[in-house]
């Protein structure tokens, strides 16, 4: 879909599967075309961002306690985009430079959670119970799950589409965060508007 001002406009191109040769190769003429028209290419893509693997261990147990799934499962999800721009051949290599990867951290995820909701504390069972096994440590809360695994990543969009210079915004992310964007640029500015669906 198309989400205007009338002066800033944004293409949300929501990933569902690509694991099809029609799917993937649909998503390239979609990219193909919006670089054309010279849209800046902004996705989808956690990581860690940390290379000190006790700090790492951590992180993971603090997003499971919040979650109540494992970080991995989450990272292989979220990351159909990132993972395909590294592929040969699916995207045009000469432009990757040029793609902003506009998420967080899984790091920055916890941190920011902890700063705006208070220190996620690890328990006994949290440390003991292994990262790979079924974890029933604590009850999640649904609400907290949905601000960690989707609200902060669409403030981190929202906050790299108002301060791009290009007016032109193409979002490869999940379906998911297609409404919530739509909500937030409406807030942050009454003239955002949908003006037609995209694909």
């Amino acid at each position: 879909m198309q989400i205007t001002n009338g002066t800033k406009n944004v293409a949300f191109v929501g990933i569902k599967h690509l694991n099809k040769p029609k799917d993937l190769a649909k998503f390239r003429r979609d990219i193909d075309s919006l670089r054309n028209y010279g849209y800046t290419i902004m996705y989808e893509g956690v990581h860690i961002g940390t290379k000190d693997s006790v700090v790492e261990d951590v992180i993971r147990r603090k997003f499971r306690r919040v979650t109540g799934f494992n970080l991995s499962a989450y990272l292989d999800a979220t990351n159909i985009i990132a993972n395909i721009f590294k592929v040969d051949g699916v995207i045009e290599r000469s432009r990757y430079d040029e793609d902003i990867c506009a998420d967080y951290s899984i790091d920055s995820i916890v941190l920011k959670y902890e700063e705006l909701k208070g220190p996620i504390i690890l328990s006994k069972c949290d440390y003991q119970t292994r990262l790979d096994n079924n974890y029933s440590c604590t009850k999640t809360d649904r609400q907290n799950i949905i601000f960690m695994t989707q609200t902060l990543s669409d403030n981190k969009l929202l906050a790299e589409i108002i301060r791009h210079p290009n007016n032109k915004i193409a979002v490869l992310f999940g379906a998911a965060h297609r409404q919530d964007l739509y909500e937030k640029l409406k807030k942050h500015e009454s003239s955002y508007t949908i003006t037609h669906a995209y694909n």
